[in-house]
């Protein structure tokens, strides 16, 4: 085995500096069938995070970019917590945009949209942006109050409980992605989460991203998780 590390550089995703590290397979026969090396992403998200397209799809085109090179064992993303407080600048101006359109809905300056606004967690439809905000307050309440009832219970009633409300949390929870805004940030460690990419929150002293992310590549390869 050759332990290969790298900083990779990717055209297709200009605000990305990930390090790959992976194995290189030396096989005693030509004629033996070469078997992809396992790959591991060190993602360095400190001062660069994906400002130029949603986080989600970011990372799962990041992953599938890089399975090319072989089975990624485990990706994950270091930062310090001002990454996760920061709103890229085309973020706030979406925001911005969505905002002064909805006070032009409710003063009636623009006709109302031909397709109206789904709830689409109890389908309901609505023809005023600000009218469908207002009515996913209670989907709200009712979240919190589910969470609260996990939060109370213990053993085999928490276990029952959790498989009776999982399809309604879930639901809800893909639904708010798209209509609540953060209270801090934009979502970007839930949204990494999501597509697999495990988050770490490291001190806000300068490099400190890097010296973690370094630390964890030299544990990786001194332990063979990628391999023998």
């Amino acid at each position: 085995m050759l332990t290969l590390l790298r900083r990779i550089s990717c055209p297709v995703f200009p605000f990305l500096s990930p390090f790959l590290l992976h194995r290189t397979r030396t096989t005693a026969s030509s004629s033996s069938p070469v078997v992809p090396p396992p790959v591991a992403v060190f993602w360095d998200l400190d001062n660069k995070p994906p400002n130029t397209i949603p986080p989600y799809d970011a990372a799962v085109r990041l992953r599938l970019a890089l399975s090319s090179l072989g089975p990624i064992r485990f990706a994950v993303a270091y930062a310090n917590s001002h990454t996760f407080r920061h709103v890229p600048a085309p973020v706030r101006t979406a925001r911005a945009a969505r905002r002064a359109f909805d006070r032009l809905e409710d003063s009636g300056a623009v006709p109302p949209p031909s397709e109206p606004y789904i709830c689409r967690v109890c389908g309901r439809n609505f023809y005023i942006h600000s009218k469908l905000l207002n009515h996913f307050k209670i989907h709200e309440r009712e979240h919190t109050k589910r969470l609260r009832r996990l939060d109370s219970a213990t053993g085999s009633r928490y276990v029952r409980l959790k498989a009776q409300l999982n399809f309604k949390m879930e639901k809800y929870r893909k639904v708010a992605r798209d209509i609540l805004v953060p209270r801090v940030g934009y979502g970007l460690r839930e949204e990494l989460q999501r597509a697999g990419v495990s988050v770490r929150i490291v001190g806000d002293l300068p490099e400190t991203a890097d010296r973690a992310l370094r630390e964890h590549m030299v544990e990786t390869m001194d332990r063979g998780r990628l391999g023998a």
